[in-house]
């Protein structure tokens, strides 16, 4: 009898530790480091659902990937039907929704990221010899309107009104995966899911914000996110080149500039934190834009959403954040 209970015993403790473990991996998707960290039951099935679904998921909504979502609606002629996945219309749906607040936030920008030489594919981030002249970004503006793509929710299916349009959903895609995979480990103890630093958690953990210009610290500020919210950061430190000593970055505004290009007081990270990762992601790259106007302060507080904006000298914040700053500049 004795014998019965420890091979029993061991038989428990064995099945205990094959379910319920630690598992963190990184992979690579969205040209990005990925870091799934959870710790729970099942743990690294559930890891393995959410790596299917990123792949899966890159592989949607990549623009440079032949026979991608965005690759087909981008190569299709004007008014030709492309089918696409649930995610594509999915994702379709939120950029209007936010385009509609403010179209600053405009994925049909691609063709200026293109002839800025941005794109994927031919992104430089070096000394330039050249910049677009300003006729060829006027009349390519004449193309980068949202409005231009039309789709069926219910058919799955999209066209566009003029070929040379294109659109990119790279301002929001991260964020949409972070929400899903954070919905696949909902079951877990912990789950901590960073898609190329946007990241949402179910339990409080501290993110480090980098900083745009280092000086005395790699980090700008530390920041305490609360369980079940997410944050995205958007600069002008990851895309960028130098033409004329001037640095020139991948975000947008409507003139078909860099945005704050010809300013002297830029704009150069804005991290957002709010429930929704997509969110967060889209508002990042929307509130870099224009900044922390009384519109944007509006927009933030429909989405439940809190926002630092770092400068080159001073700060802004706009909600709720427990934040403290490691550069000296930001002090």
């Amino acid at each position: 009898m004795r014998k019965f209970f420890l091979v029993l015993s061991i038989a428990i403790l064995s099945l205990v530790f094959a379910t319920s473990c630690n598992s963190r991996e990184i992979y690579v998707f969205f040209n990005t480091d990925c870091i799934i960290d959870l710790s729970g039951r099942n743990a690294k099935n559930v890891k393995t659902h959410i790596s299917s679904f990123l792949n899966e998921a890159d592989n949607t909504f990549s623009t440079s990937i032949v026979n991608s979502d965005i690759y087909r609606i981008n190569s299709a002629p004007a008014f030709e039907i492309v089918c696409v996945n649930n995610s594509t219309i999915d994702l379709l749906n939120l950029c209007k929704e936010i385009y509609e607040s403010d179209n600053s936030f405009n994925p049909a920008i691609f063709p200026i990221v293109e002839l800025w030489n941005f794109s994927p594919d031919r992104f430089t981030g070096i000394e330039v010899s050249s910049i677009p002249e300003e006729s060829m970004i006027t009349e390519t503006l004449l193309y980068c309107s949202f409005d231009n793509f039309v789709w069926d929710s219910e058919t799955n299916s999209v066209y566009k009104k003029d070929t040379r349009s294109k659109i990119d959903l790279g301002g929001i895609a991260k964020g949409y995966a972070c929400d899903k995979s954070f919905e696949l480990a909902e079951e877990m103890q912990k789950a901590i899911i960073n898609i190329g630093g946007t990241i949402k958690t179910n339990s409080e953990i501290t993110v480090h914000i980098k900083n745009p210009r280092p000086e005395t610290n790699q980090f700008a500020a530390k920041v305490a996110i609360p369980d079940n919210f997410a944050i995205s950061t958007s600069g002008d430190y990851e895309r960028y080149y130098f033409y004329d000593n001037l640095r020139y970055h991948h975000i947008f505004d409507p003139s078909g500039q860099p945005a704050w290009i010809k300013s002297n007081d830029p704009i150069l990270s804005v991290s957002i934190i709010g429930p929704s990762a997509a969110i967060c992601d889209a508002l990042s790259t929307l509130i870099f834009i224009n900044g922390l106007n009384s519109k944007m302060q509006i927009i933030l507080n429909h989405y439940s959403c809190s926002a630092l904006v770092l400068y080159t000298e001073h700060y802004e914040i706009y909600g709720d954040i427990s934040i403290d700053f490691l550069e000296n500049r930001y002090l």
